[in-house]
């Protein structure tokens, strides 16, 4: 923000965000387009914001930081993949099952496999959405057997945890 002009722009914005927090905070119905909206504007507020002050800036309008996150990644994902939610809790799902290119797959080797199972699932799944009829099925059945080896994946690791062998 280097004029007074971008500092009013940039707290012209943070006010909007604030009032629309404040309206989800206290309201159910519409809340999936108005957390995109949200994140929306965050999106285009984040640039403007001096570095270091974001944090505070979120703090102000009374957001929590993980939320602007989540609203931003949801703002940011594909429109077709918008279009099949119905909820804020469908938006944030997807949030943690898709983590932005650049993230990587979490420490651990339980974590990162159930991070690339869920990779796999969301990938196979949207496949099988975008096939025709006679193909879906058999990409629905490579994600029912992911389910399985997660499962067994769990299994192991509260065996291993126990120090037994599943």
């Amino acid at each position: 923000m280097s004029d007074t002009n971008d500092e009013a722009s940039f707290e012209d914005m943070l006010a909007r965000v604030a009032l629309v927090n404040r309206w989800l905070t206290a309201h159910e119905d519409g809340a999936l387009r108005r957390a995109l909206v949200m994140g929306r504007l965050l999106l285009r507020l984040r640039p403007l914001c001096r570095p270091g002050e974001w944090a505070a800036a979120l703090a102000r309008a009374g957001i929590d930081p993980q939320r602007a996150a989540e609203f931003m990644r949801a703002a940011d994902a594909p429109r077709g993949g918008q279009a099949r939610w119905r909820s804020v809790r469908d938006a944030l799902a997807w949030v943690r099952e898709n983590p932005p290119p650049d993230a990587g797959p979490p420490a651990g080797h339980d974590a990162r496999m159930r991070w690339l199972l869920a990779r796999l699932r969301t990938l196979l799944t949207e496949k099988a959405g975008a096939l025709g009829q006679g193909d879906a099925p058999a990409y629905l059945a490579l994600v029912a057997g992911l389910d399985d080896l997660d499962a067994k994946l769990r299994e192991w690791a509260d065996a291993a945890a126990e120090g037994g062998d599943a």
